[in-house]
């Protein structure tokens, strides 16, 4: 093989990988512009799309006198956890959701045979949480996976407490209902 040869052969062989990566250049902030909006995960017949924009349709779930029963010391803690680490916010608001479920339903964590999935059933089937309820659970859970596995920039401060607050407010809810025989 002679010089002209091998030249031609390489620049076959690099010219479309760097046609691809001058593309990805010049289009990285449209690109940044698409992520940041939609993020959809796909797995055989799974199917998960979640936006940013999902955070600010979480309706409170408690409205009236028994806001005042959220938890302000978590709350303050959640805030200043947000500060540094929104992805750590989320992550520990939903620990906070998670554990008032599984003590709703009287299941120890640690001896759990079901998922989170069936112990929500279980307690829908039991009708000791309402169907907007574990709706709401259950679109948490989905921006806390997004924000854990997926994308966890595109959430600021506020979107981290506002998450906070509808979990605590979820929490409210569960604690109101366990009273209520």
């Amino acid at each position: 093989m002679d010089n002209l040869t091998f030249i031609q052969k390489l620049i076959d062989t690099l010219v479309w990988p760097a046609t691809a990566l001058v593309m990805l250049g010049m289009l990285r902030q449209p690109i940044s512009n698409i992520v940041e909006s939609v993020s959809k995960l796909k797995y055989k017949d799974l199917e998960v799309e979640i936006t940013k924009k999902d955070i600010k349709k979480l309706s409170p779930v408690v409205n009236g006198p028994h806001e005042n029963a959220l938890d302000i010391g978590n709350l303050k803690y959640i805030k200043s956890l947000a500060e540094i680490s929104t992805t750590s916010a989320i992550t520990e608001s939903w620990q906070g959701l998670e554990k008032a479920i599984y003590v709703l339903a009287g299941v120890d964590r640690r001896q759990k045979g079901d998922g989170f999935s069936k112990v929500l059933l279980s307690m829908k089937e039991t009708k000791q949480i309402s169907d907007s309820t574990i709706d709401l659970i259950r679109k948490l859970r989905e921006i806390r996976n997004t924000v854990v596995h997926l994308d966890s920039e595109s959430f600021s401060e506020k979107d981290a407490v506002g998450y906070a607050l509808s979990c605590e407010q979820v929490k409210s809810t569960l604690t109101l209902m366990k009273k209520v025989p």
